[in-house]
């Protein structure tokens, strides 16, 4: 499977539209997860805010706790993980192998900031 951390943060993972990079990762066979973990819009005023101070930290959380979900449920083998971001999704890449290493077999950051300080 391929966790696929949006970027922005804010903004979303789904947009209702064609998204080629997803296309072409499920039509070579991987299941694709897009998780809109908090900060991320159209969830209203709450769950954006909830993100304030957050990255690496809930807003992590969200996309562990969701990659687990995904083992669990049986949609993904729990030793063939991977974490694939750009911009804040490669921020969340790297924080994802950097809290959880197990959790991922393989990680790529494409374009992402490593530090926000």
């Amino acid at each position: 499977m391929v966790v696929l951390p949006h970027g922005g943060p804010i903004g979303v993972s789904d947009q209702g539209a064609y998204e080629a990079e997803t296309q072409m990762l499920a039509a070579a066979g991987y299941a694709v997860l897009q998780v809109n973990f908090r900060g991320s819009s159209g969830y209203g005023r709450a769950h954006m805010q909830a993100a304030r101070k957050q990255w690496g930290l809930s807003m992590q959380d969200d996309v562990t706790d969701a990659t687990r979900w995904a083992i669990e449920q049986g949609v993904a083998d729990k030793d063939r993980i991977c974490i694939y971001g750009a911009s804040y999704g490669g921020y969340a890449t790297l924080a994802g192998v950097t809290y959880t290493p197990d959790l991922y077999a393989a990680a790529v950051d494409y374009v992402g900031v490593p530090c926000w300080t």
